[in-house]
């Protein structure tokens, strides 16, 4: 049985592209992303390619600053340590739910 096609709009395209290119490391953190550059090369109009960037940056894979390009941000060990910081007791917590559950 096949399954229906979903439309996915061009906005949603092109930050699945640049998303992909983000995580594989293709795009480097600290690279910035003209707006004008990305229009160019994805041949798609500049509100587009604003709307994918901004979607990107909602998700916290890029950073934007009034006036300036978005970018990739790079992840420092304090950062990293401030992640962990976060994440450790939560992931002790979901861990003992877990294990209680099995019992």
């Amino acid at each position: 049985m096949s399954m229906p096609l979903r439309p996915v709009s061009t906005v949603s395209a092109l930050a699945d592209a640049l998303r992909a290119r983000v995580l594989s490391g293709e795009i480097e953190p600290g690279t910035a992303l003209p707006e004008q550059e990305i229009a160019a090369a994805y041949g798609v109009a500049r509100p587009t390619v604003r709307e994918a960037l901004a979607a990107l940056v909602h998700e916290g894979l890029l950073r934007r600053e009034r006036n300036r390009s978005a970018h990739v941000p790079v992840v420092s060990a304090a950062d990293l340590a401030d992640l962990m910081f976060v994440r450790r007791p939560l992931e002790e917590l979901m861990a003992t739910a877990l294990a209680l559950s099995l019992i």
